[in-house]
């Protein structure tokens, strides 16, 4: 092929330059000429083979020029083909990704509600401990008033314009009690007994108990701003369990207690303040977890100690205190590893770049005693 083009090539040139290049017979018929047109063919040879090498190179470089415009027309009908494809698929992986986001937000949004609910009932009951509920601690002989008392706060002082922060405050008065026989009513502050000042309701309590049954005792009272005097016979408190609940009412003293909790407190974790999500597989990748492998912070909540440490949403948790984690499990077990610890170094994966950011993360709270008001019936 490429000598027949040679050929073509030399063909058209000739042509070109009007030669004619004589037969071998012509040239051995006239011996004196000969080296006359010998020397007149090698030149005009010459110019030829220079105007086809000349030619020859505009050819190959017109058609280089031709090859390379039709590999970049392939290329660009090849991309026009391949581009819808793959914008459809970059669109359903980005689906994909935003799908199993908004899902393990959603599942992550009921396990931390499902945590606080928990969180509420621990500290309920943390706050019940150590109380001691009593039924009728009563001796047969003591006596019986008949009414609910409270402490006396700072704000009913300032609200009732008392004197001094002590006394007791009725809540409330029983019907045909020794006390609404003597006139007491609700809202009634009890400052004295029989001459002794009153300072709360354990006081209070104890020195109704200890008188007994018929005696009578004088009861200063503040209402309406000023002080009163009243004198109430007590009652048995056995008459009034067969005014509740029948004549075959019997007294019985008992109490329990509350179990301790600090062994259920002593499983609580180190508190993060995040929103997670377990990553695996592409998703993973995506994220450029290690092995595809991690813990995404779907969100930080405001205030909270990640917050507080620079954690962001988009985060992959990786490693706590230097220790790798894949999952969620795995995290919160080396959070509750490191309970004891104040500042928790944790390992992220943030744009590609893994970085590791000191987190004072909120330690388990103790038990909390507290005083409690509460309505005791004399």
């Amino acid at each position: 092929m490429k000598n027949r083009w040679y050929a073509i090539v030399a063909a058209v040139a000739l042509a070109a330059a009007g030669l004619v290049v004589p037969s071998r017979g012509a040239a051995q018929s006239n011996p004196a000429r000969d080296d006359r047109d010998q020397s007149w063919t090698r030149a005009d040879l010459e110019r030829i083979q220079r105007r086809v090498e000349e030619t020859m190179r505009h050819a190959q470089a017109q058609l280089s020029r031709q090859l390379a415009e039709l590999q970049a027309r392939h290329a660009e009908i090849a991309w026009a083909a391949q581009e819808p494809v793959l914008r459809v698929q970059e669109q359903l992986r980005q689906r994909l990704v935003e799908t199993q986001a908004q899902r393990a937000t959603a599942l992550l949004a009921a396990q931390e509600a499902s945590v606080r609910a928990r969180q509420e009932v621990e500290r309920a009951l943390a706050a019940a401990q150590d109380r001691n509920f009593s039924v009728l601690v009563t001796d047969e002989g003591s006596g019986w008033l008949g009414v609910s008392i409270q402490e006396v706060t700072a704000g009913r002082v300032k609200e009732l314009k008392l004197p001094a922060e002590r006394g007791v405050y009725v809540s409330d008065v029983e019907s045909d009690s020794p006390a609404a026989k003597a006139g007491l009513k609700a809202g009634d502050v009890i400052t004295e007994l029989n001459g002794t000042r009153v300072e709360g309701t354990s006081q209070f309590t104890r020195l109704i108990r200890e008188t007994p049954a018929g005696r009578t005792v004088q009861l200063t009272v503040w209402r309406d701003g000023r002080e009163q005097t009243m004198s109430a016979e007590l009652a048995s408190p056995t008459n009034r369990l067969r005014t509740l609940v029948g004549p075959q009412a019997r007294s019985y003293s008992y109490s329990f207690t509350m179990p301790r909790l600090e062994g259920l407190l002593s499983l609580a974790r180190p508190i993060l303040g995040v929103s997670i999500q377990d990553v695996s597989g592409q998703l993973g990748k995506y994220f450029g977890a290690p092995d595809g492998e991690g813990v995404l912070i779907t969100e930080v909540n405001s205030g909270s100690p990640a917050e507080k440490a620079g954690l962001k949403a988009g985060d992959v948790i990786v490693k706590v205190a230097g220790d790798r984690v894949r999952n969620s499990a795995e995290l919160r077990q080396k959070l509750q590893e490191k309970r004891d610890q104040k500042i928790v170094p944790i390992g992220v994966i943030r744009k590609g770049a893994e970085m590791t950011v000191n987190v004072e993360v909120e330690q388990p709270k103790p038990p909390v005693r507290r005083s409690i008001s509460r309505r005791v019936a004399i």
